[in-house]
């Protein structure tokens, strides 16, 4: 399933009004940014073994250049954490609901503390 077709299940669920229609098509950008990300980094893969093969050089620096800018982790690193803010904006992450809580420490201090006979 695409980031695009859980972002739309989220949303769906969440019963938004008519005034947070900008942020919901902000999140579907997003999430269609995600999801072209792999694809935009198979073709630049494509690209710079060609280049590679002809013995262009100059295109194959080029063509990397472009890949690392494009890479595939910078999109989840950047719009993953934008998309992230966003929903949670919209109360569409168990956190920004209330309903995460984290499991207490098994190794910190306070437990030790508290185990102790």
């Amino acid at each position: 399933m695409s980031m695009l077709e859980h972002v739309d299940q989220t949303l769906a669920a969440l019963q938004l009004e008519a005034i947070d229609a900008a942020a919901q098509e902000l999140c579907r950008t997003y999430a269609r940014e995600l999801d072209g990300a792999a694809a935009v980094r198979a073709r630049a893969d494509k690209a710079v073994k060609e280049a590679r093969l002809r013995g262009d050089d100059e295109h194959t620096a080029e063509v990397e250049a472009l890949r690392a800018k494009l890479s595939e982790r910078a999109a989840l690193v950047q719009i993953g954490n934008l998309l992230h803010k966003l929903l949670a904006e919209l109360q569409a992450t168990p956190k920004a609901r209330g309903g995460f809580k984290a499991p207490p420490s098994k190794t910190g201090t306070l437990h030790h503390l508290r185990s102790a006979p």
